[in-house]
């Protein structure tokens, strides 16, 4: 490797927390362009799909029981932190396909939209 910081990003999120998969399995991400790893994933296996289902199913009661307005609200504020992290969001998406930045100029365009819509 030619010195740089490969990333490592060993949690998934369940229940409303970031946890260790329990059967983590590390994945290279490598850029295509360059064939130079940038981080390791882990991967989660079957145990840990089985554990976010029974939470989405736990949270399912509280979830269903509310507002058309509240549901929006929510996915109003999921829409705000994504156009808050749209450039890191469109530097990991170069980097993982390897593309110059000027060629993923969807991401751009996504952002724009994420913007127009929170701003509502």
């Amino acid at each position: 490797m030619d010195g740089t910081q490969v990333k490592r990003y060993d949690k998934i999120y369940i229940d409303g927390d970031w946890v260790a998969p329990l059967e983590a399995k590390d994945f290279v991400l490598v850029n295509p362009a360059t064939e130079t790893p940038f981080a390791t994933v882990s991967l989660a296996g079957v145990s840990d799909v089985d554990r976010a289902v029974k939470a989405a199913r736990k949270a399912f009661p509280a979830f269903s029981g509310t507002t058309k307005e509240q549901r929006i609200a929510l996915l109003e504020r999921i829409v705000e932190k994504l156009a808050a992290r749209m450039p890191e969001i469109e530097a990991a998406i170069t980097e993982e396909l390897g593309t110059p930045v000027k060629v993923n100029a969807h991401g751009d365009r996504r952002s724009h939209r994420f913007a127009s819509r929170s701003s509502r």
